[in-house]
């Protein structure tokens, strides 16, 4: 009778040594998923026009930041949700622009473009792609 208790203690140690072991490896619950919105730019910050949007660049960053940071003034995001940039130098170049486009329009829920010569360069793609973007052409693009 002695042989068989200590037999059943051993083969109960044994079982709660291997369950123990599967509850110690099994996958922990994923974390919560950081939501990223991500806002795109195309923008000439080498080539002629490099003067004049090297500040326009830099104010742009700030404002993602800023809006990452505290908020977008009249738009509550959900908890957990953050805002970044993806951009690209178009170098006031069409081509260039478009190459640009074509890397990052499906990162992006929009786009920042910065000079007509981007506006009209990446126009058709946009209306095919359904990508919103905001624009400083003076006239129609």
């Amino acid at each position: 009778m002695v042989k068989g208790r200590h037999l059943g203690i051993a083969i109960l140690s044994i079982a709660l040594a291997i369950l123990l072991l599967f509850t110690a490896c099994a996958p922990s619950p994923p974390a919560e998923e950081e939501k990223v919105v991500k806002i795109g730019a195309i923008l000439p910050v080498t080539g002629v026009a490099a003067s004049i949007m090297q500040v326009g660049f830099r104010n742009l960053i700030d404002y993602i930041e800023y809006y990452d940071e505290v908020g977008v003034p009249g738009l509550e995001l959900p908890p957990g949700v953050t805002i970044e940039l993806i951009w690209g130098d178009s170098g006031y170049e069409p081509l260039r622009a478009i190459s640009v486009y074509e890397r990052i329009y499906q990162d992006v829920v929009c786009l920042d473009l910065a000079s007509p010569v981007e506006d009209y360069a990446i126009k058709s793609r946009l209306e095919r792609d359904g990508i919103a973007a905001m624009t400083y052409a003076v006239d129609e693009a």
